[in-house]
């Protein structure tokens, strides 16, 4: 169980992981964080013993982003999709660490999905990213095609 809290647009945000199982929403009040992960963890068919606030370790995520370099050597960054953010943050020993990623949709500030790697991380993001391009009156037509009414 962890606490993770990384840096956004000059904002310090946190949220809650089981590994495995679990992840909550972002925020920037690290009690509603605790809270939303004590709340998950007792939805859980085998909950983990104990207070997200007193058990949960603090892990500092990272907010990966595309990085351009033009020729003149500016630098912009920018995330890879408008609509999604994708954290990173390592677990496990020092000389064994993992990597988690997460994808959060930014206007609801709710987690997507974990993945194990930042290509599928990216893949998750850039289909969030053709879904939300797509026109809205098309919706039933689409269902349509692909027999869901």
């Amino acid at each position: 169980m962890y606490t993770v809290f990384f840096e956004f647009e000059g904002i310090t945000y946190f949220y809650g992981h089981i590994v495995g199982k679990a992840t909550t929403g972002f925020s920037d009040d690290i009690g509603k964080a605790r809270s939303d992960l004590d709340a998950r963890n007792a939805k859980l068919a085998s909950p983990l013993r104990g207070s997200a606030a007193t058990r949960s370790s603090f892990v500092q995520g990272m907010v990966r982003r595309e990085v351009d370099i033009a020729s003149d050597g500016s630098v912009t960054c920018r995330n890879y999709f408008p609509e999604s953010l994708i954290v990173e943050f390592r677990i496990g020993e020092p000389s064994n660490l993992k990597s988690c990623f997460t994808v959060f949709l930014l206007k609801s500030k709710r987690w997507h999905i974990n993945e194990t790697s930042l290509e599928r991380a990216i893949d998750t993001a850039e289909g969030l990213h053709q879904f939300a391009m797509l026109d809205p009156s098309k919706w039933p037509e689409l269902a349509e095609e692909a027999g869901l009414t």
